[in-house]
């Protein structure tokens, strides 16, 4: 199928691929799975087999661009901010208005942050990839880096899998480590939640959560890692989380304020330098 699509200059969703031939894979992870060996092998990206991931990631702030010809404004599309296209050559002339670009690990932050208008107080364009980001709002991350020389900070959660989420961003996930230096983004600042802010911030008891079994392993996986040597402080938030022996949300930055996370925690941190 992805020769018919490269031969007719047409695209298709991964979906839409498993769905074509549905008796070819067990399920959507078989076909998914095959997809990924098949760029691998041939050392390409995904996407230049003209198959693409469905609309996952969202983008709000002080960036507008052009899509399939289209102007759109991003600081006028809503709470919600605009899905970013798996298109990413539909995308063109960028262009921002913001010092630097805010990464957001969870969709319900990101939706909170834009209520209390934080992209346009603090001049700056917000992402999110809504957990684990997919390629696209990755590949379309790494273009606002290099065409608008953004500075990329991170906000996720004092849990093992919220440093993974930023190691995916910094190094690229281990499916698809074949193409991660496409993707990969440089100098990450990670604002938090770290270990400093506990007591600096009050964070109170009742938003300090017990480490999981599931939680120790993945941190445990994580620092075995020998890529991720090259982040000394990442390391250390890690090593400290894990002897401690709890996690925070982002959410319980909010405590008894809704908007503590836009007007306190954020700026304190972003003056930090």
């Amino acid at each position: 199928m992805t020769h018919e699509l490269l031969i007719q200059n047409l695209h298709s969703t991964k979906r839409d691929l498993y769905y074509t031939h549905p008796s070819f894979f067990k399920d959507q992870n078989s076909s998914d799975e095959a997809l990924v060996a098949v760029a691998s092998m041939l050392k390409v990206p995904r996407t230049s087999l003209h198959v693409v991931g469905g609309h996952r990631g969202c983008v709000s702030g002080m960036i507008s661009f052009k899509e399939s010809g289209n102007y759109i404004d991003c600081s006028q599309q809503g709470i919600e901010g605009k899905l970013i296209s798996p298109y990413m050559e539909s995308i063109t002339d960028i262009s921002v208005e913001a010092r630097f670009c805010l990464i957001v690990e969870k969709d319900a932050t990101f939706v909170r942050l834009n209520q209390d208008g934080f992209p346009k107080r603090y001049q700056c364009v917000m992402v999110t990839g809504k957990g684990y980001p997919d390629v696209a709002t990755r590949l379309f991350l790494k273009r606002i880096q290099v065409e608008c020389k953004l500075p990329m900070l991170a906000l996720v959660d004092g849990d093992p899998y919220g440093i993974d989420i930023l190691s995916v961003y910094a190094l690229g996930s281990k499916k698809m480590c074949f193409d991660s230096e496409r993707m990969a983004l440089s100098n990450v600042r990670f604002l938090g939640i770290l270990d400093k802010d506990f007591e600096k911030f009050q964070i109170p008891n009742s938003a300090k959560i017990p480490l999981t079994n599931s939680d120790r392993k993945r941190g445990e996986s994580i620092l075995a890692r020998p890529a991720f040597s090259q982040f000394p402080e990442w390391r250390r938030e890690l090593e400290l989380m894990l002897k401690r022996g709890y996690k925070a949300e982002i959410q319980s930055l909010a405590g008894n304020d809704l908007q503590f996370l836009s007007q306190v925690y954020l700026p304190a941190k972003i003056s930090e330098g």
